[in-house]
């Protein structure tokens, strides 16, 4: 989720490549998190979709990826979106205010007073999202609870009392992106500082386009699930976790530099590019500033490809662009506001990658994704 908050820090570390393969074949620690595909522009009411057909209008794809987390004494869960563009782990109180109309109830609510082991720590919490929603709370600790009874004690979270969003957050970035001037260990550093995983690390597989689902697989990587060798990326000085793309391919067979730094962000719904970097690949795909076309231009058996230090990863036309009706096609690659905003490849990129972060060493496996339903999970080898 791509987000301007206060006191944001920008990452500072070098970029570089190596191709690289699993070392070893061990039995790692790790913790498995599904999570359901929601419609959030025709489904907020709470319920996941329960299917994605031609009958749902998906046009946008403006969708979340919800898991389900329990919280405090008595056990209280709720859904949020699971986030690879922001750090921390945020849901509204029972007592939210909702802004702006939006039904920030709808996935759960988390009540502090029923929870024994619920702790305010009284840091305040004054978030700005980039779409204009504002998020408002404090910090505090509880414990977390896992579907085997498994505690994670006093996970340090934001309770919203003032919220914009539909739903809570799951944020599993970098502990340099929270939105708070002191540090903590936040969900992939607390898993691993509990011993539950031996990697601040974390697998991405959203699952075929169709699919309901998809998981999140912390302290492991299963190579049954993507194409080839996992290209090894150093994260990329910059404020969202993410790396360098080197160039794109058209179908035509010709190359483009783009020499760019792109977050890898689940909360963002599709590949959003500054103008300067934008507007020229717009132009090559025959479609406007506002994303249009004519979908009789489209020839949806092809393919566009982003080409990074070691891998290259092809997004089809049937992905890339979405039927408005009346001959209109509508690409799901956006202009940002300004060459300040930053660059984000959300699902329309992730849906057709493999991604799996290490927050440890600071490195980023990409691979093409394989929709298999084999597994074999390896531990983090680098």
């Amino acid at each position: 989720m791509k987000y301007s908050v206060i006191n944001l820090l920008v990452q500072t570390v070098v970029a570089s490549v190596a191709l690289a393969a699993p070392l070893e074949k061990r039995a790692p620690k790790t913790l498995n998190l599904s999570f359901d595909v929601v419609l959030t522009n025709n489904n907020d009411t709470g319920v996941p979709v329960q299917s994605r057909d031609e009958t749902i209008q998906i046009q946008y794809r403006d969708l979340q990826y919800k898991t389900q987390i329990t919280m405090g004494s008595n056990k209280q869960s709720l859904y949020v979106a699971l986030d690879t563009g922001s750090s921390n782990l945020w849901f509204p109180s029972t007592h939210v205010t909702c802004e702006n109309g939006v039904s920030c109830k709808s996935y759960g609510t988390f009540n502090e007073k029923t929870s024994t082991t619920y702790k305010n720590l009284s840091i305040p919490i004054y978030a700005n999202y980039v779409d204009g929603s504002n998020a408002f709370g404090y910090y505090a600790t509880d414990d977390y609870y896992f579907a085997d009874g498994t505690k994670l004690p006093n996970l340090q979270f934001g309770l919203i009392t003032q919220d914009g969003k539909y739903s809570g957050l799951l944020g599993i970035g970098l502990e340099k992106q929270e939105d708070t001037p002191q540090k903590y260990p936040n969900f992939p550093f607390a898993l691993k500082n509990a011993g539950i995983i031996d990697h601040a690390a974390y697998s991405l597989y959203l699952n075929k386009p169709d699919a309901q689902s998809g998981n999140i697989l912390f302290g492991g990587v299963d190579t049954a699930k993507y194409d080839g060798d996992l290209t090894i990326l150093d994260v990329a000085n910059y404020p969202w976790v993410g790396v360098q793309v080197q160039s794109y391919t058209l179908p035509d067979g010709t190359t483009h530099e783009l020499q760019i730094n792109a977050a890898l962000d689940s909360g963002t719904t599709y590949i959003g590019l500054i103008p300067s970097v934008g507007r020229p690949i717009l132009d090559a795909l025959g479609v406007d500033d506002s994303g249009y076309t004519y979908c009789d231009s489209v020839n949806f058996d092809d393919h566009l490809t982003f080409n990074f230090d070691g891998v290259s990863i092809k997004i089809p036309y049937t992905l890339l662009f979405t039927d408005q009706g009346y001959n209109m096609c509508r690409s799901r690659i956006f202009l940002e506001d300004n060459d300040n905003s930053g660059n984000f490849f959300g699902d329309t990129f992730l849906q057709n990658a493999y991604v799996a972060y290490n927050l440890d060493t600071l490195k980023i496996g990409l691979a093409q994704a394989n929709y298999a339903t084999a597994s074999n999970v390896v531990d983090f080898w680098f």
